[in-house]
């Protein structure tokens, strides 16, 4: 088996027991396994966990870099896209840029009513 493969194969296995952890509520756990999972192999779905992991801990400016990083590695991801454009217009105000991903989100998938909702209130905002 190659490297690369190995390196995968175990950053996966570290991702899942990352999400256990931080299913059960052990936080502190969860973001070990999971920075050493992208350690090993950078992934969307480890970063997204991490930005969940540090919105329970109340760090938000850390959990944008980590939805961040997500998008990056998967930009085509509803939920991270999703997810990405909520903190872009709540943390930094930036209405534009949420607009635009929840735009590409909204071409792909049309029914994606989180993204519908979100997008309406950036109009709404807009307005006021």
């Amino acid at each position: 088996m190659k490297l690369e493969q190995m390196n995968y194969d175990l950053s996966l296995d570290l991702y899942y027991k990352g999400r256990e952890k931080l299913c059960k509520g052990e936080i502190e756990n969860a973001i070990d396994l999971l920075n050493k999972s992208i350690e090993l192999y950078p992934h969307a779905g480890a970063y997204a966990m991490l930005h969940k992991c540090y919105m329970k801990k109340g760090m938000p400016e850390k959990a944008f870099e980590c939805i961040e990083n997500a998008f990056k590695e998967n930009p085509k991801g509803d939920m991270i896209g999703y997810e990405y454009a909520k903190m872009l217009m709540e943390l930094w105000g930036d209405r534009e840029g949420a607009c635009e991903i929840i735009r590409q989100i909204m071409g792909r998938n049309s029914t994606y009513k989180k993204a519908a909702v979100l997008l309406d209130e950036i109009f709404n905002e807009k307005k006021a």
